[in-house]
């Protein structure tokens, strides 16, 4: 049977939605519905809503008023309404979803022969008592108020054990003294890492991340390619209001002045302090509806350049750097919530190597590859190899 080419894309895509829901790109809510005595309450309607869920969803307690919510986007602000005849409505507003995580709530419903509605107002629960891994998580109201730079490699160095190797071009860390390419990188379920040099190949806008998790110890069965940290990368998706934001960084050379003299700096045998001569990082980002509840979008942009002289070194280094992702995310269905993104980059480095040729790009990288692969096999032509011989090198 000969597939449609758009039939043959939605299976394809219906592939990589259940890809990345099997990495843990969710969290979930659960807990129990009990009485003043703490006995359960089957049959209780429990309804959760929140501004990172499309619609609302239901679940009706078991025997041991028991409920469970599943496959829930991070986010803030989840809300739990509890009806049940001859008690007191509930409504417990403020929760948090973790990305892999499960938070976990008892609600006690007060009995009452008329209908009433209670408001309980407490801090969401922090502690995931169902999980045995080990884990950092950072959300994204967090890394807009951290003092640091706007990059994955500045956040991972953050984390508790991380030690960063140094190389900047490399962006590589030991993270509870695992080695330098232990780290597995995952954005929306899909892995990031080279598989040459096992090297993170994308940087992310900082203003599309929802939620990082470092997952350091303890990793579930899912988990797999790493023997240190799994680093889980989801994306925001919109929501059913229009929101977005303008981020602006600027740094001049007159910004960043050393205090002391050469002499002054040479006298104390120290290196002067590396700085930007020129820094400019502008991102722009909007979501919200295509159609309330069904369809959600989410995009951004982020144009980043900069200039700096190295200590010792003789040429300056100049950085280019543009990044565009966009993200649609629906549930078509009840239970059935799909998404597509896309991620561009482009870089350009000048001045970052030695010789006569300082300039990079990304598509220079490639370039270089294939054409000492072709002065390689030509070498080894000369030399009558053929095809199939073995050589020692």
């Amino acid at each position: 049977m000969k597939l449609s080419r758009p039939l043959l894309f939605f299976l394809m895509a219906l592939l990589v939605v259940s890809t990345g829901f099997a990495q843990r790109q969710t969290g979930a809510i659960s807990g129990s519905v009990l009485d003043n005595e703490g006995n359960p309450l089957p049959g209780a309607t429990v309804t959760l809503s929140g501004p990172a869920l499309m619609g609302t969803k239901d679940y009706l307690t078991s025997e041991t008023g028991a409920f469970r919510f599943i496959a829930l986007s991070p986010g803030r602000d989840y809300e739990l309404k509890v009806v049940m005849p001859g008690f007191k409505t509930l409504i417990r507003p403020g929760l948090i979803v973790s990305v892999g995580g499960t938070t976990e709530v008892d609600l006690v419903l007060e009995a009452s022969p008329v209908t009433e509605e209670v408001t309980v107002t407490a801090a969401s629960p922090v502690v995931d008592v169902q999980s045995t891994k080990t884990n950092v998580n950072y959300s994204a109201q967090l890394l807009a108020s951290l003092p640091m730079n706007r990059d994955l490699y500045d956040i991972q160095n953050s984390i508790p054990g991380a030690i960063s190797e140094g190389v900047e071009y490399r962006r590589m860390s030991s993270i509870l003294g695992g080695t330098l390419r232990s780290q597995l990188y995952a954005l929306d379920g899909v892995p990031l890492n080279d598989p040459a040099t096992n090297y993170s190949m994308a940087n992310i806008n900082v203003d599309v991340y929802e939620e990082i998790e470092f997952e350091v110890g303890g990793h579930p069965a899912e988990v797999g390619q790493t023997d240190s940290t799994y680093v889980n990368i989801v994306t925001k998706s919109g929501g059913n209001r229009f929101s977005g934001g303008l981020v602006g960084y600027y740094t001049s050379k007159g910004l960043g002045e050393d205090l002391f003299s050469k002499e002054q700096i040479l006298a104390l045998g120290v290196n002067p302090p590396e700085k930007y001569t020129d820094f400019k990082d502008l991102s722009f980002n909007l979501g919200g509806p295509i159609i309330k509840d069904k369809i959600w979008f989410y995009g951004a942009f982020d144009y980043l350049r900069s200039a700096q002289l190295p200590v010792n070194w003789s040429l300056q280094n100049t950085y280019l750097g543009r990044y565009a992702d966009l993200k649609l995310s629906a549930e078509p269905f009840a239970k059935a919530r799909t998404w597509v993104s896309y991620h561009f980059e482009a870089n350009r480095g000048d001045g970052w190597s030695w010789g006569s040729e300082p300039g990079w790009d990304t598509t220079m990288t490639y370039g270089k590859l294939l054409e000492l692969t072709q002065r390689f096999a030509a070498a080894l032509q000369q030399l009558g190899v053929r095809k199939g011989d073995r050589v020692a090198l």
